[in-house]
């Protein structure tokens, strides 16, 4: 995912606002924080039984250890948190960690973990920025609803419908914050103004009391249309809005909006872009214009453990009539299955442990041969195609490869366990 030349965490990092990104560490295991100190020892306790093994400890009760090239939490007195299986565990903040499994980065698929309890919080079903950007809304004090639209209005467009003397929303999406402007200005870009006192405390707040020409991405909302924008902290000249503790009014910008004396300002427009591209990616995951707020969706997510292990997933699990949905090829590469697709018939075909298994897409039947004979499974519903990829109910995967399935309805997190 790029932003023109940039990707989304680089963007952050070079703007100096980031969302506690604090590097990309990917194949080192290592966040570059200061919380997770290297904390090398030939004699440090391994609960693994293998010696000369660093640690790197991200807070004073857990550490992350190494193994075979993967990585696991401990706690103090050295017992196993989370095991080592991921690829990489970083950005450290709030008491959770990002953890990743795959080869490349390319294929890195990434969720989270509470490091107190290794208790998966949000499945591995996600590329890296956007779990930055999930972990960054799941961080926020306030519970924020998505809208079902953000558009990238050019300023010719906002120009025309922005309201003069009116308020209008804005949401900061770095800090979360919400506070109201009212425009005195629509010509270059919008001259705005906080509308009372409390909003001018809460513009500040968002910018952590900093005062800077250097704007943060915005959503501002007018009428029923929510637009892209950015918005600095810096009150200079006219005001005309009494007692709101803001002598003089501050810029926002919007797409194709100019700065006096320099045109088109190359921060203002990336960090416009960086506000559209943040709800683009909540869109393409379909968390946008939902009842219930990003946090309260995150929570409701279905986390899935193969033999213990956290799976790997191209798509997020879901529940469609009571019954939770898998994307196929995930499940069925973690058992060690390979896979063949005939376009034309519409037929998967898998090779599984000298088994060989077939299903076609709009039909609840499945051929199982093998060295024995030839069976045929009737699943509950047909497989369905979402997004381009193949699901079908999770009980129904474990009964075509012969495991069985657990229920932990506390952390919402399907175990497949081998049969035996």
């Amino acid at each position: 995912m790029n932003l023109g030349i940039k990707n989304l965490a680089s963007i952050v990092l070079a703007t100096t606002v980031c969302f506690n990104v604090l590097t990309l560490g990917l194949g080192t295991g290592v966040s570059a924080s200061p919380e997770m100190a290297v904390l090398y020892s030939s004699d440090t306790y391994d609960p693994w039984e293998d010696s000369h093994v660093p640690l790197w400890r991200i807070t004073e009760d857990v550490s992350m250890i190494s193994r075979d090239g993967k990585f696991g939490l401990i706690n103090a007195q050295g017992a196993e948190i989370a095991p080592p299986v991921f690829d990489d565990i970083t950005d450290y903040h709030n008491g959770f960690v990002s953890v990743g499994i795959g080869a490349t980065l390319e294929t890195m698929r990434w969720g989270a973990i509470e490091v107190s309890t290794g208790t998966i919080v949000l499945p591995l079903a996600f590329s890296f920025d956007e779990i930055i950007i999930l972990r960054h809304f799941m961080s926020l004090s306030d519970c924020t609803a998505i809208p079902s639209n953000v558009e990238r209005l050019h300023w010719n467009e906002v120009s025309r419908i922005l309201p003069m003397r009116t308020p209008i929303q804005v949401f900061d999406i770095f800090s979360g914050i919400t506070y109201y402007v009212s425009s005195l200005s629509n010509n270059i870009h919008a001259d705005v103004e906080t509308v009372t006192a409390r909003d001018t405390e809460l513009l500040f707040e968002s910018f952590d009391g900093i005062s800077t020409w250097f704007g943060q991405p915005i959503w501002v909302t007018i009428g029923d249309r929510t637009i892209a924008a950015t918005i600095h902290s810096v009150p200079h000249d006219i005001s005309t809005i009494a007692n709101n503790n803001m002598d003089g009014h501050i810029c926002m910008h919007f797409y194709g909006s100019f700065t006096s004396n320099v045109g088109v300002h190359t921060h203002n427009q990336d960090m416009v872009d960086f506000a559209y591209e943040i709800y683009r990616i909540l869109a393409d995951l379909g968390l946008t214009g939902q009842p219930e707020c990003l946090r309260t969706l995150m929570e409701s997510m279905i986390n899935v453990k193969v033999n213990g292990v956290p799976l790997a997933m191209d798509a997020l699990p879901a529940v469609n009539d009571g019954r939770t949905f898998m994307p196929l090829r995930s499940v069925g590469e973690a058992l060690g299955a390979q896979f063949s697709w005939d376009g034309s018939a519409q037929e998967i075909t898998m090779e599984y442990s000298g088994t060989t298994i077939t299903m076609i897409i709009g039909s609840n039947s499945v051929t199982v041969r093998s060295s024995s004979g030839t069976d045929t499974l009737t699943l509950d519903v047909a497989p369905l195609v979402s997004g381009g990829r193949t699901t079908i109910p999770l009980r129904d995967i474990a009964q075509i490869f012969g495991y069985n399935v657990d229920w932990d309805n506390d952390t919402r997190t399907a175990f497949i366990v081998s049969g035996s």
